[in-house]
């Protein structure tokens, strides 16, 4: 099945039984990385543009939990997952904005998240992660720094 020109078969990223072909295509021409988790926290599905902006390869971490198969860590050095918790937060949360975290190996990255409820109250039944490289934006604030500092 070709969507609006997406191919039928995406080589980079492996089939995974539970997501859909045309979803692993379309999430190729996404122009973030897409990461899933379940549940119980355990990562399902990445894009490949997620593996490069982490340099991680995350189709051999399928099936871990999000803390040990993405182990990202805020500015304080604590574990994102561990302040963040989509599972164990209240029902009103949906989710968080873009955030600033670093990976295992530093590389710097900017993570959006969206926590999909069954229902307004429901437990989280899926996470749905957006990962960005953040060096162009940190490079841009620095220069935008520099300008007012000589102003």
């Amino acid at each position: 099945m070709t969507v609006a020109g997406v191919p039928d078969v995406v080589p980079e990223v492996p089939v995974v039984p539970e997501v859909p072909a045309y979803v692993i295509a379309l999430s190729e021409v996404l122009p973030d990385g897409l990461l899933v988790a379940d549940h119980l926290g355990v990562l399902r599905f990445a894009n490949s543009r997620a593996s490069r902006v982490l340099g991680i390869d995350l189709p051999s971490r399928f099936g871990r939990p999000l803390g040990e198969a993405l182990p990202l860590r805020d500015s304080e050095g604590r574990s994102w997952w561990e302040m963040a918790d989509p599972w164990g937060s209240i029902h009103l949360v949906t989710g968080h904005r873009e955030k600033l975290l670093w990976t295992e190996d530093g590389v710097e990255i900017l993570l959006t998240a969206r926590y999909v409820r069954g229902g307004r109250r429901g437990p989280v039944g899926r996470v749905l992660m957006s990962v960005r490289d953040a060096t162009a934006r940190q490079r841009a604030e620095q220069d935008h720094a520099a300008l007012i500092s000589t102003v």
